[in-house]
């Protein structure tokens, strides 16, 4: 896997307990111009995400919240590859898939999603959950409190709070975990489409 040193606009975000010197990990990404501000922290903090697990920093989440194509998805399952490639244990579950299994009695998946060493779980929020559902989901992020976790969600951290579980809203704002809300990120395929019928 290709990795070169990472560029000056993301070292200098080092904090002050970071004492290495972080590498920059192919993400499939490319940043244009128009991005935002923020859909380009989300990128940065992907890139901290994984030199942080491989440094072996104190665990924390990652929540990536904004509307549909400005690359939550995209990175949530890029980071997980990276992690794969590296031989450590990720997953990365769409809650969709983790509310039709639970629906269809899957109940070992409860603990299965409590035990990874790394989960990504995508599109919190996307679907309307059962009681039941919502409550495993509890389960699941509760006992991952101090594990590494990436959760993407169009939500805002508010609409989640209001919509699924305040407990849930808590916990993603909890110690160390980092939280980054792109609300004025544009649908990155739509703008590129755009774009390049521009230059036509």
């Amino acid at each position: 896997m290709d990795q070169t040193l990472i560029n000056a606009t993301l070292y200098e975000l080092v904090a002050p307990e970071r004492n290495y010197t972080p590498t920059e990990f192919a993400l499939g990404w490319e940043e244009p111009p128009w991005l935002t501000p923020e859909t380009r922290r989300m990128h940065k903090e992907a890139q901290w995400l994984l030199n942080d697990i491989i440094h072996r920093q104190k665990a924390y989440w990652l929540t990536l919240c904004g509307q549909s194509g400005c690359g939550k998805t995209h990175l949530a399952k890029a980071v997980v590859n990276v992690l794969r490639n590296m031989g450590k244990e990720a997953q990365c579950w769409s809650m969709s898939k983790i509310a039709s299994m639970l629906r269809d009695g899957e109940y070992g998946l409860t603990d299965h999603l409590c035990t990874l060493r790394f989960l990504a779980i995508d599109d919190l929020g996307a679907e309307q959950m059962s009681e039941f559902v919502r409550a495993q989901l509890y389960q699941v992020l509760n006992a991952r409190l101090g594990k590494w976790t990436l959760l993407t969600s169009n939500l805002s951290v508010n609409e989640i709070s209001d919509s699924i579980d305040i407990r849930i809203a808590s916990r993603i704002h909890r110690g160390r975990n980092v939280v980054v809300e792109a609300s004025d990120a544009e649908d990155f395929c739509l703008r590129a489409k755009q774009e390049l019928s521009l230059t036509k």
